[in-house]
């Protein structure tokens, strides 16, 4: 299964501001329990999976934060296809709660999103899916436009393509469907990119997003705004470390 991980480590307070809505039955047979939070005291809500000794009882509205959160592949109710869907879980605390996430606040510098429309759920962390700075590229794939199970065409008669897909393989793992990370493009970031898209370049894909996709091909989809060499994103790390230490 290509972009093959369990899960991703995801920053709660990056999700807006929680509060207790109420309880819902999930999963495959429907018995087990989530708590329901409103984002931001809207009509958004999200589903979390909480930790063992939860209290379900939480008065109507009451202020929470998740701690250690993380999104996995989880069972639909009533899944009779086979599809996984996004499961967020961690640890639901009250919102006075001291306790902080283990994983550093600078190590969430990916998205995770949610819908058509990609909209941003929360921050999560790439390491635990692959390292960026271990990619080496192996092919790339056009995605054309589909529509009715045909590839869509413009007035001229040419092929729409929707995105392309960059296939990698982390240094010092063998080259199979399993250890492969696909990540996309939009055409007009592909163009951009294409003087550095060669076998075996060592690239770094930049501001990426993981969508939850859970189909027999992959669990995720990944996007990315650009890649670059290996030794140009050191080098801006370089140049950002000096920046900083001057300012201490």
């Amino acid at each position: 299964m290509v972009n093959k991980f369990t899960r991703l480590s995801l920053q709660g307070q990056s999700m807006g501001e929680l509060s207790f809505s109420r309880t819902k039955n999930v999963g495959e047979k429907g018995t087990t329990k989530v708590a329901e939070l409103s984002i931001n005291r809207s009509l958004s809500k999200v589903l979390i999976n909480p930790q063992p000794d939860f209290n379900f009882g939480q008065v109507f509205e009451t202020p929470m934060k998740l701690v250690n959160g993380h999104v996995s592949a989880g069972k639909a109710r009533n899944n009779t296809t086979g599809v996984r869907v996004a499961t967020i879980g961690g640890e639901l605390l009250s919102k006075s709660d001291n306790k902080q996430d283990d994983v550093p606040e600078k190590e969430f510098d990916s998205i995770f999103v949610s819908g058509k429309d990609k909209h941003a759920v929360a921050k999560v962390r790439s390491a635990d899916a692959f390292d960026k700075q271990k990619l080496v590229l192996v092919s790339t794939t056009e995605n054309p436009k589909i529509e009715r199970g045909q590839a869509v065409q413009d007035d001229n008669g040419d092929t729409i393509i929707n995105n392309y897909s960059l296939s990698f393989i982390e240094e010092g793992k063998p080259l199979d469907e399993d250890n492969e990370i696909r990540i996309m493009l939009t055409p007009e970031n592909y163009e951009a990119v294409k003087p550095f898209l060669k076998y075996g370049a060592k690239l770094v894909p930049q501001n990426l997003k993981f969508a939850f996709v859970g189909n027999d091909v992959t669990d995720w989809a990944i996007y990315a705004e650009s890649v670059i060499p290996r030794e140009n994103d050191v080098k801006k790390s370089e140049s950002v470390d000096v920046k900083e230490k001057s300012h201490k």
